[in-house]
């Protein structure tokens, strides 16, 4: 009631992001490293790449997410190799779900003594990611599984589920979700 009495004598005006379209987000086209040279306790890897946009390609967006669960597992190859092997303290994917492109980035931990052959491990571990036979096919079903589970028990919190709504419809709309 107030806003409409305040606001009663405002006329619509035009709509200021109509003739607004997004500029086009150029593909990656290279590699670039970056070294920040300090006196640290920990090494940290960071590689990043574009993702699927979910405006382009919905369905690669869901491959996405169930790629980065797969990456995640703590049985995964990813897992076991550099971090069980001991090169690594961790290492994780994330996804994120956007308009134009969704980045995709890795994240692994290490200590500076080991951060020579940790890089090598790294290195030798994202080549395999394009192999057929990264993942098994018992492995897509528990990272599906899990995927959905935790989306359900996300939702059930509405502190949650109202921020994971309102995320998707603004990037996506609602028949994506």
């Amino acid at each position: 009631a107030l806003a409409a009495t305040t606001f009663k004598n405002w006329k619509k005006g035009d709509d200021p992001f109509a003739t607004l379209k997004p500029g086009g987000i150029a593909p990656l086209t290279g590699i670039k490293r970056k070294v920040f040279s300090a006196e640290v306790n920990d090494v940290t890897f960071m590689v990043s790449w574009h993702g699927p946009s979910v405006q382009k390609q919905a369905a690669s967006t869901y491959a996405a997410d169930v790629f980065s669960g797969l990456v995640n597992q703590r049985i995964s190859g990813t897992q076991k190799r550099p971090v069980d092997a001991g090169l690594f303290d961790n290492v994780s994917l994330g996804y994120s779900t956007l308009t134009n492109i969704g980045p995709i980035q890795l994240t692994a931990t290490t200590s500076p003594e080991r951060a020579v052959e940790a890089a090598r491990a790294l290195g030798e571990e994202l080549k395999r990611f394009g192999a057929a036979d990264y993942f098994s096919a018992e492995d897509l079903q528990l990272a599906k599984k899990y995927q959905q589970v935790s989306s359900h028990y996300s939702l059930e919190r509405a502190s949650t589920s109202a921020a994971m709504i309102a995320d998707i419809w603004a990037t996506a709309g609602l028949p994506y979700f």
